[in-house]
């Protein structure tokens, strides 16, 4: 693993590069890890460089960095927005393009990373387009995030704050801030509706079969683009109230990620 900064050197990005650890396995094709936000940031971390290091082993050049304002990536979170993770992911892809010497770069997306990687890929040319478990409505989205605020504070006994000017909660969710900028943008997300990709192919990779997920797949169905729907059962319960903080394993969904990207089992 390689830990740098890169892009303005005002603003810099923080992001870590796996190179291929496999001489015989070599793709010549890069990786871009997104990373979900919040609370699901933090639970899925491991999970995200289990994912780094089984695309390296099977000879892709990963690269998994923090967005604006998060991790260890300078800014301002209470300023950030969709617009500007996407700009960042895009100088991302640049970036590994250029410490990679790859030509090609797909996009793996875990939830809102997910959903910032379909949303860039609408904009610009991607090999591989992977959504994991991605938010598919904004609304929804928010609604639990509210939701799995409400329960753990009145489990902790904590006062929840009034949810101010047109739902907008001023006190942030689970120890986060939430922008109203930000949010009211989320809240209008709906890939389900009116996503279009231009990535070359788009896999849909899924914990559990839900509403969302499958009203996902029919609209990518319906485009008639290359795609490809997966379901492997693992942990994806993101609403859970109960395990709402342990670290986040995913084995099986790891591994049919990891298959699809490089078309080698891991």
């Amino acid at each position: 693993m390689n830990p740098f900064y890169f892009g303005d050197s005002e603003n810099p990005l923080f992001g870590i590069y796996h190179p291929p650890t496999n001489a015989n396995k070599k793709l010549n094709e890069g990786v871009l890890l997104c990373y979900p936000q919040a609370r699901e940031y933090e639970i899925t971390h491991w999970a995200m460089r289990q994912l780094a290091s089984l695309m390296a082993k099977a000879g892709a050049h990963v690269l998994r960095f923090d967005y604006s304002g998060t991790g260890d990536s300078a800014g301002d979170y209470e300023s950030v927005s969709i617009d500007k993770w996407k700009s960042d992911i895009q100088i991302a892809i640049d970036e590994l393009k250029d410490t990679a010497w790859v030509k090609k770069v797909s996009l793996v997306g875990l939830r809102m990373g997910a959903t910032l990687a379909a949303l860039t890929a609408e904009e610009i040319e991607v090999k591989n387009l992977i959504l994991w478990d991605p938010v598919v409505t904004g609304k929804d989205y928010i609604n639990e995030l509210s939701h799995v605020q409400n329960v753990l504070s009145s489990r902790l006994g904590i006062s929840n704050a009034s949810n101010g000017t047109n739902g907008h909660r001023p006190d942030g969710f689970l120890g986060y801030p939430s922008p109203p900028g930000l949010e009211s943008s989320i809240k209008e997300i709906d890939l389900a509706k009116n996503f279009q990709t231009k990535a070359e192919k788009t896999f849909l990779v899924v914990s559990q079969e839900i509403p969302e997920y499958l009203r996902l797949r029919d609209h990518l169905t319906e485009q008639g683009n290359p795609f490809e729907y997966r379901l492997a059962p693992d942990n994806g319960n993101w609403g859970n109230t109960k395990e709402n903080w342990e670290i986040f394993f995913a084995q099986n969904i790891l591994q049919a990620i990891t298959e699809s990207v490089t078309g080698i089992e891991s």
